[in-house]
C-alpha cells in the first residue's frame, strides 16, 4: 500500500478501508452529535468514480453513499438488527477450501 498508483491493488487496501468505513458508522452510533459532514456541499456533491464488481465505471458523490443499507445494500456484522445471510453458493465455494485446510 506504499504507493498510492497502485495501493488499491493491494489485498489489504480492501480490508484496510472496509474497517475505517465500519469505525465512522460506529462512531456516528454514539450520538452526542455526531454526525456525517453533510454541510460541506464540496463533499456532498463532488462526483467520485469508483468500478463495481464487474468492472463497470460508477460515479457516486458523497450524498449517494451515506446509508450503507439503504443506498448500498450492505449493513456491517455488528450493526444492530443486522442478519447476515451466507449465500448458498459461498457455502459450498467455502467448504472444499475449509475441508483442505484441515488436512
Amino acid at each position: 500500500m506504499g504507493d498510492p498508483n497502485t495501493s488499491a491493488r493491494d489485498p489489504i487496501f480492501y480490508l484496510h478501508h472496509a474497517n475505517i468505513d465500519r469505525l465512522w458508522k460506529r462512531w456516528l452510533d454514539r450520538g452526542s452529535g455526531r454526525q456525517d459532514p453533510t454541510g460541506d456541499q464540496v463533499w456532498m456533491n463532488t462526483m467520485f468514480t469508483f468500478f463495481d464488481e464487474k468492472g463497470q465505471q460508477v460515479q457516486k458523490t458523497g450524498k449517494d453513499i451515506l446509508d450503507t443499507v439503504g443506498q448500498l445494500n450492505y449493513c456491517y456484522d455488528d450493526d444492530p438488527g443486522c442478519l447476515i445471510q451466507t449465500p448458498p453458493s459461498a457455502a459450498i465455494t467455502l467448504e472444499p477450501i475449509y475441508y483442505y485446510l484441515l488436512q
